[in-house]
């Protein structure tokens, strides 16, 4: 448990960030050294651009990321607990609660695993065979 503390103390918070900042500018500082004469504002103007445009990217992928996989799952959640649990009266659930009980019944080998659409048992072949 010792670890963890390390981990949420406002001293490793404010070590970290502070060598954030180091790293930042001492890699600035290398590109505009190493950069021919005439050229430096180009560059850094290019790194203060980049800053923000990864701030963008990284802020993009923590909000709208996680809120698209935590919105999935709750969608898979529901209609499985309705399918399990519910009367169901339109065409697609009747639709999905037949694939999943195939899921659940068919001896053979298993097959319908998605329980929200059929796109992932298609393209893995795990959907139920067509009767011809």
């Amino acid at each position: 448990m010792g670890f963890w503390t390390i981990d949420n103390s406002k001293w490793a918070y404010r070590l970290d960030f502070a060598l954030y900042g180091v790293a930042v500018v001492a890699l600035t500082l290398l590109l505009l050294f190493r950069t021919p004469p005439g050229l430096q504002w180009l560059v850094l103007a290019y790194t203060v651009a980049g800053m923000f445009v990864w701030s963008g990217v990284e802020y993009a992928l923590h909000r709208f990321l996680t809120l698209g996989v935590v919105g999935g799952y709750v969608l898979y959640a529901a209609t499985h607990h309705a399918l399990h649990h519910w009367r169901l009266s339109g065409s697609w659930m009747q639709q999905r609660k037949l694939w999943h009980a195939r899921h659940h019944h068919h001896s053979r080998h298993a097959v319908c695993f998605g329980v929200t659409n059929a796109v992932w048992d298609r393209v893995f072949g795990t959907a139920y065979p067509k009767e011809k």
